[in-house]
């Protein structure tokens, strides 16, 4: 059974080293990471094109202020009437006589400009206006919201993997020292000096052993798979990090600043804020379309030249057979029951979106306590696994020396081994969560620093 095992181990550390092999390998700190996914991520270049869109809106909303004309028209016909049969008296016979008469040619040029409309005064267009520009507002704080998404999905899928590898080196060295353990037990049962059972104990601890270090690789590989993922890359990449020791450092600011920070700088928190900005000016445009006027100015111009004339120039067209209007024009809204419909429900999604607004800071300020708690945690706990770790690597020391001299038992030494190995990967867990967390924490900071000389993002 035992050799088995050893078998399929193998065959597993074969296969991941062919398919490395196979892969592109790409070596990469955490900023190359971060880049990369900017550069490759797709919901960035739609958020960019939504931009576009809104700024597209607001260039159509202030060219509705420009003077509109429905059509230009030029037409040239010409028609040509056929001769007709006539009577007429001839003098010299003194007889009437039917005969063809000639054709007849007509025709005329015709040019005119109708439909000039020019907007004097309409509220709708003002609230269209300034709505479109709180939506395009919006839309870059979004982006700005998304961009940050990236980067911290970047940072928390680079920091997995680095836990995944250090967790699988502490594991390699436990496997290690488990093979040692077994060796030692059955060298001194075929003297004599233990028994059976400790022989059967450290095989299975062993086996143990290997089969987590099973699950370690696992975890690494797709620890690096989602990694390629976040970066935009494809699973022919294999992805090598050269950034792997990462200070501790403490926060730069308090809870209270990075609360008022998170609800001043957030790109959600301003995205929602200037949607709800552009729902209420769409909300005056309907309210005043019920009460103020509509002043429009319109005008059109036509200019005629019938075949028998002579056009001499462009002069012509301001000299004779011209023809223009110009006529000033008010609407004023008497009752509309479906823009008072209209009214109703907009006021309906504005105060919806003040309670998700409202909501959304509640919701930002215990997403910023707890992460600001957590790593305040996880900074202390860092500490006290390194002491730990220390504490446990001595105590193993002694109970390997305490088994050798024959003072202590086997299950002293495995129960030694194992606290040390799950020491290590406390502290190993505690390090690197503590890095995620600084990513969160600065995510909902809106990119703005959150420990000593780190800049914005």
């Amino acid at each position: 059974m035992f050799r088995w095992f050893q078998i399929v181990c193998l065959v597993v550390g074969l296969t991941v080293r062919l398919q490395a092999q196979e892969q592109k390998e790409m070596q990469l700190n955490l900023d190359e990471c971060v880049q990369i996914a900017l550069g490759n991520n797709s919901s960035l270049v739609i958020q960019k094109y939504t931009v576009l869109i809104a700024e597209n809106n607001v260039v159509s909303a202030r060219r509705s202020f420009l003077p509109n004309t429905s059509n230009i028209t030029f037409s040239k016909t010409q028609s040509i009437t056929g001769p007709r049969e006539g009577q007429f008296f001839d003098a010299n016979t003194g007889l009437i006589v039917s005969a063809l008469g000639e054709s007849t040619v007509g025709g005329s040029q015709r040019f005119s400009v109708g439909g000039i409309g020019i907007p004097i005064y309409n509220a709708t267009l003002f609230s269209t206006l300034a709505s479109n520009k709180q939506n395009l507002r919006s839309s870059e704080h979004t982006l700005s919201n998304t961009r940050q998404t990236v980067i911290f999905n970047a940072k928390q899928a680079y920091f997995q993997l680095l836990t995944a590898i250090k967790l699988l080196e502490s594991q390699q060295e436990q496997v290690k020292l488990s093979e040692e353990n077994l060796r030692r037990s059955e060298v001194l049962q075929e003297i004599g000096s233990t028994a059976i059972s400790e022989v059967l104990n450290a095989r299975a601890n062993m086996a143990n052993a290997r089969a987590t270090l099973i699950q370690r690789e696992n975890d690494v590989e797709q620890a690096r798979v989602n990694l390629a993922f976040q970066l935009g890359l494809g699973t022919d990449v294999y992805i090598i990090p050269t950034q792997l020791d990462f200070s501790v450092q403490s926060l730069s600011l308090s809870f209270e600043e990075a609360a008022a920070t998170a609800l001043r700088e957030s790109p959600d928190m301003l995205s929602r804020k200037y949607g709800l900005l552009a729902t209420r000016e769409t909300l005056k445009g309907l309210q005043r379309s019920l009460f103020h006027p509509q002043v429009t100015a319109n005008g059109s111009y036509s200019w005629n030249l019938s075949n028998d004339d002579t056009f001499r120039g462009v002069e012509d067209l301001f000299l004779k057979n011209y023809s223009y209007s110009f006529s000033i024009s008010a609407t004023i809204p008497l009752y509309n029951i479906q823009a008072r419909d209209n009214i109703k429900t907009q006021k309906i999604n504005y105060y919806r979106a003040m309670e998700q607004l409202d909501q959304a800071k509640r919701q930002l300020a215990q997403n910023v306590q707890v992460t600001f708690l957590n790593i305040k945690r996880l900074q202390r706990s860092i500490d006290a696994s390194k002491a730990s770790v220390e504490a446990q690597e001595k105590a193993f020391e002694l109970a390997q020396e305490r088994y050798n001299f024959g003072a202590g038992t086997f299950l002293e030494l495995l129960t030694g081994q194992r606290d040390l190995f799950q020491a290590r990967s406390n502290l190993i867990q505690n390090i690197y969560n503590y890095q995620i967390s600084l990513a969160q924490l600065q995510q909902r900071l809106g990119g703005k620093p959150v420990i000593a000389g780190q800049g914005d993002e």
